[in-house]
């Protein structure tokens, strides 16, 4: 089986292939970072590099299903990537059950379409805000105009944060469930990066810091809430990591 992703998702999917016995074969731009290409292959699957646009990516793929038979998966529309990550939404209720703000990371919206659906159905009355950073914006644009818009190619330190358009079927439940969507800066990311090295002692890449970004800035009015801002990878290289608290 074959998907196109460069950070956890590719990572656990790699680990899954392995731990069940299944080949697996991850697309990656050639942009991206060694680190999170070398992390993946220690997964024992396969990384296969394409051009760096985002249309390569799903190019790639079926290139090596027509050519090699892989089954590809597009995770953006797979009704099971949002079923999965709804489990995250269900543990935050079962350890949180007194939260009322929940602030999640975008890139195509599994993630965020998952947490919601199961956050919404267990509570209502939760908030749920989803995340951007501002030079890659698709879903935010979608969001605030109703309808599938694209970024092409998005700019940002937010590596993890890049899909051109959300997905249409994650899409349909943000609309749904979701009750707004923010932007920040990648200089925001970054200090919460610094933020949370300081007083958590957590290791956090700039993708998974923008919950917490968006909160420290006033994008989400979160004073005198119990809040969960879901921080949803550490994959940052340590010299970059190094770097970030050098500035």
């Amino acid at each position: 089986a074959a998907i196109s992703s460069s950070g956890n998702f590719a990572a656990a999917f790699a680990y899954m292939g392995q731990l069940l016995g299944i080949p697996t074969t991850i697309v990656m731009m050639e942009k991206t970072s060694p680190y999170k290409v070398d992390r993946t292959r220690k997964f024992g699957t396969e990384v296969v590099l394409c051009e760096n646009r985002n249309q390569a990516r799903w190019e790639t793929l079926e290139k090596l299903e027509a050519e090699q038979g892989i089954t590809a998966i597009n995770t953006w529309e797979y009704s099971n990537v949002v079923i999965g990550h709804g489990s995250i939404g269900a543990e935050i209720m079962e350890q949180a059950p007194d939260v009322e703000v929940v602030l999640v990371p975008i890139s195509s919206g599994g993630l965020i379409a998952g947490i919601a659906t199961a956050v919404k159905t267990l509570k209502p009355a939760v908030q749920v805000v989803g995340i951007q950073p501002e030079g890659s914006q698709a879903m935010y644009q979608s969001f605030q105009k109703k309808e599938l818009c694209e970024v092409p190619e998005p700019k940002t330190v937010c590596d993890a944060l890049v899909a051109p358009r959300p997905g249409a079927l994650p899409f349909e439940l943000v609309k749904k469930y979701v009750n707004d969507v923010v932007l920040v800066s990648d200089e925001q990311a970054i200090d919460a990066i610094r933020i949370l090295i300081s007083t958590t002692k957590l290791v956090v890449e700039p993708g998974g810091a923008v919950g917490v970004a968006a909160m420290l800035n006033g994008m989400v009015d979160v004073k005198g809430k119990k809040v969960v801002a879901l921080l949803s990878g550490g994959n940052i290289e340590p010299a970059q990591l190094g770097g970030y608290l050098a500035t």
